[in-house]
């Protein structure tokens, strides 16, 4: 007991102190027990934040790199028409007579669409790979090409025997022979072949191109055996009118000079009656054209034996 006021202050203070004390002591000995759960777990929430720090340097480091990747992927890509023609080798032996035959049939659209530079250079490589000439590949383009155009297409023939086209013309007729003396000038044909109109002219020729692009040589045997009877003895009939002399070479370019001239001819005719009709309705400007592209056709026209 405290009788001095300042004794009972001095001794409430006490009092005070020490329960402060021993709050003091319990809060402490709490805190140090729960001191290895909050470092546990304090490190664990370093780590998880270190992780993903590193999960999103590394994702943005993949986003920055992925155009360079993807351009890199391009660049070993195969080019599409590369990759068509290796996928049309699939299920074939190209090293066989059979599989070669069926791998042009796939391939000659494909090399039949692309420019002429692009052409021979994929012809070369296909020469090189498969084995099969240049000059045979270029015969199933050709031929592709001639059965793909409607206007140049085979008209079959009616059930009495008739065909609605013309007969083959002396000029075609000569040309054939001359492929049938040598087929190696089917070669140098490739760049001709529309002198060829006449619907039946045109399958002999398709046929002629597809034996000599499988063996690299046909005869009239070979391409009658692939014609109905009666086209067969149209086409004797038409070829037993042209007479070679052991100088195939020389009558077929003059085939072909007879006719470029007369593709020119009729060139030649059209301008002079567009010019007719230019000068009556005095348009000089026409006038003008039409008489200096007169000029190169009859200019091309002396090249080939025309008017001089």
């Amino acid at each position: 007991a405290y009788d001095d006021p300042k004794d009972i202050k001095a001794g409430s203070v006490n009092v005070y102190a020490r329960q402060k004390g021993r709050d003091i002591a319990e809060l402490t000995q709490q805190m140090r027990s729960l001191e290895p759960e909050v470092t546990k777990q304090v490190n664990q929430s370093l780590a998880d934040f270190a992780e993903s720090q590193a999960q999103a340097q590394a994702q943005a480091q993949a986003q920055a790199q992925a155009p360079a990747a993807f351009l890199q992927l391009i660049d070993k890509a195969m080019p599409y028409t590369d990759y068509k023609l290796e996928a049309a080798k699939r299920g074939l032996d190209v090293n066989s007579e059979e599989g070669k035959l069926d791998y042009m049939k796939r391939i000659s659209p494909l090399l039949s669409q692309l420019s002429p530079v692009e052409a021979d250079i994929y012809i070369r490589k296909i020469s090189r790979d498969v084995g099969i000439s240049e000059g045979a590949i270029k015969m199933e383009i050709s031929g592709n090409n001639i059965s793909a155009g409607e206007s140049r297409r085979y008209r079959p023939q009616h059930e009495n025997g008739s065909d609605d086209s013309e007969s083959i013309s002396p000029l075609e007729a000569a040309i054939i022979k001359c492929l049938l003396t040598d087929p190696a000038l089917s070669e140098e044909f490739l760049e001709y072949t529309g002198a060829v109109e006449n619907p039946l002219a045109v399958k002999v020729i398709d046929i002629a191109f597809e034996f000599y692009g499988m063996t690299g040589d046909f005869n009239l045997a070979d391409i009658c055996d692939r014609l109905e009877p009666s086209e067969s003895e149209a086409l004797e009939q038409a070829i037993d009118k042209v007479i070679i002399t052991g100088n195939e070479e020389g009558v077929f370019r003059q085939c072909i000079h007879r006719w470029k001239l007369n593709s020119l001819e009729k060139q030649e005719k059209e301008i002079i009656d567009r010019l007719s009709l230019a000068d009556e309705e005095n348009n000089r400007e026409t006038v003008k054209e039409l008489t200096i592209k007169l000029m190169e056709i009859q200019e091309e026209m002396k090249m080939h034996g025309g008017k001089m």
